[in-house]
């Protein structure tokens, strides 16, 4: 890291310029998830709009040591499922940055892992937007670029608010901000790997194919009845995460029936989640599902959609 051992360079502002400074990493869900086919590279072609949620992790960052320091950047988790070390994309983010040395990242998890939520991608996001003016300069790409080398996802989160995605997951059409909802968000204590997922899919493709529906989501966005058309929406991937992990079956029904309302499942999974417009009859329903899920050892979350960015600066609202 040659280019760090000039006074005045990037290297030197990092050292100064975030020491314990904080960020916020907002989660996702999916409305809908459309499967369309298969690459040749393997990865499947989606169609699905990501919606931001203010669920978020906190990230604080701190330099010990100085930029000279022999010691590459180091990660503390509160969460046992979250690796550290060079396998965490907090750490690939700081890497892909030209950062590392010195800096220390003290991680709050606060989104579930493994549920579809996007915890990790956020975490990268937020880590290249608010490091990017701090970069060693021969890392020239720009935050975009760099996030679609690190993973599908994390394109979304530097954007966030509502984003129709295609593709792998990195083709985004910003879409405009929806009707203000809220979302009860009911996590399992089951931790669904993306990769099995995709992977019961793809052995079965024709057992859980089936009708394509993100027209209809659109449409509900566009004509702000989004609730309704959710409806009559399905996710391709709820399927074969249910047969991978039969408990998931068995827990949306019980959230299903408890709420009397249709729930739907984010991403690959594991967490379920229902729609609102009614803050009252959502806190009713908070009320009846908490004792079920405090039985289950679940995780049951309130939460609204995020009009802005996928990440902030702890106290600042929109960046």
């Amino acid at each position: 890291m040659g280019s760090h051992d000039t006074k005045g360079d990037a290297a030197v502002k990092h050292e100064l310029g975030f020491c314990g400074q904080r960020v916020r990493a907002f989660a996702k869900i999916n409305l809908g998830l459309d499967i369309a086919g298969r690459r040749q590279d393997g990865y499947h072609e989606i169609t699905s709009v990501f919606q931001c949620i203010d669920v978020h992790d906190l990230l604080t960052f701190f330099c010990h040591g100085g930029h000279r320091a022999g010691v590459g950047p180091r990660i503390s988790v509160d969460h046992p499922r979250v690796p550290g070390g060079e396998s965490n994309l907090v750490v690939r983010a700081l890497r892909a940055l030209g950062l590392g040395r010195g800096i220390h990242v003290i991680l709050r998890k606060n989104i579930p892992v493994g549920a579809g939520l996007g915890g990790g991608s956020a975490d990268a996001a937020a880590t290249l937007a608010h490091l990017r003016p701090f970069a060693a300069p021969a890392h020239g790409p720009c935050p975009m670029q760099l996030a679609r080398q690190l993973g599908a996802d994390i394109p979304f989160f530097l954007r966030g608010g509502t984003v129709l995605v295609r593709g792998i997951g990195d083709e985004l059409e910003v879409l405009p901000s929806s009707a203000a909802h809220d979302v009860l968000i009911a996590t399992p204590p089951i931790h669904a790997d993306t990769a099995e997922v995709y992977g019961a899919y793809a052995r079965a493709p024709g057992q859980y194919r089936s009708a394509m529906y993100m027209d209809r989501v659109l449409a509900g966005l566009k004509e702000k009845r989004l609730q309704e058309a959710m409806g009559e929406v399905s996710n391709h991937l709820r399927a074969p995460a249910e047969d991978r992990y039969p408990g998931l079956k068995d827990f949306s029904d019980m959230v299903a029936r408890t709420l009397g309302r249709p729930v739907h499942m984010t991403g690959s999974g594991s967490s379920y989640f229902a729609l609102y417009t009614d803050r009252e009859r959502l806190l009713s329903d908070w009320k009846r599902l908490r004792w079920h899920l405090l039985r289950a050892r679940g995780r049951l979350l309130v939460a609204s959609f995020r009009a802005g960015a996928g990440w902030s600066r702890d106290g600042e609202d929109d960046l």
